[in-house]
């Protein structure tokens, strides 16, 4: 189980690795393992978007070998 903050600093991480900037009016997305991340900035103002289906992020190149705690369902046992 990951954090958020944790997902978000590897995209970029991964994101940074491809020799991509994010600027002003871009955007990228991510597959998780049980999820997908999409990261943009419009208007000066970073935007985190999750989505509980990995199939969300479309055909993207990015992937992470991470699953984000808030998608996990609780173990009431």
């Amino acid at each position: 189980m990951d954090s958020v903050n944790d997902v978000v600093k590897a995209a970029f991480e991964l994101y940074a690795a491809d020799g991509k900037k994010l600027n002003d009016g871009d955007s990228f997305t991510v597959k998780l393992n049980n999820g997908a991340l999409t990261i943009s900035v419009k208007d000066k103002t970073l935007n985190v978007e999750l989505e509980p289906d990995r199939d969300a992020a479309g055909d993207t190149p990015y992937e992470l070998d991470m699953t984000l705690g808030i998608y996990e369902e609780e173990n009431d046992g």
